[in-house]
């Protein structure tokens, strides 16, 4: 399991940061290297909540809890990027798009690790 979760959290820092260079100006502002520290920061807590997260999916309902962690983890992430906009339309816009993003990167991950835990249960219990 650790080896899943270490292959997803390297795949999930790189695919994240190749989004945020694209949406970047080229090249990148002298302070992207923030972005790329939060971004890994974000990585590290995800890793860990998924350790929680994958050997409980089964047996308790964390579809609430994988919604909490990721929606707050979309606001904390887009934050950065609303809180110097003027008007307050524009911010909402902000704060609406992050939290979609948030509900549906949330949802694909729990649906997901779901998924394998119901196809692989037996290979996957903890021990």
């Amino acid at each position: 399991m650790k080896k899943i979760i270490s292959r997803e959290s390297i795949g999930f820092f790189t695919i994240s940061l190749t989004v945020f260079l694209v949406g970047a100006d080229f090249p990148p502002p002298a302070g992207f290297w923030i972005i790329g520290l939060i971004l890994l920061v974000f990585t590290l807590i995800q890793a860990r909540f998924l350790g929680w997260l994958v050997p409980r999916i089964r047996r308790e309902r964390t579809f609430r809890q994988t919604m909490l962690f990721y929606l707050t983890s979309a606001l904390v992430l887009a934050a950065p990027f609303f809180v110097p906009i003027d008007t307050l339309t524009q911010r909402f816009r902000w704060i609406i798009l992050s939290l979609i993003a948030g509900f549906l990167f949330g949802t694909f991950v729990w649906l997901v690790h779901w998924l394998m835990m119901t196809r692989y249960q037996n290979q996957w219990q903890e021990k």
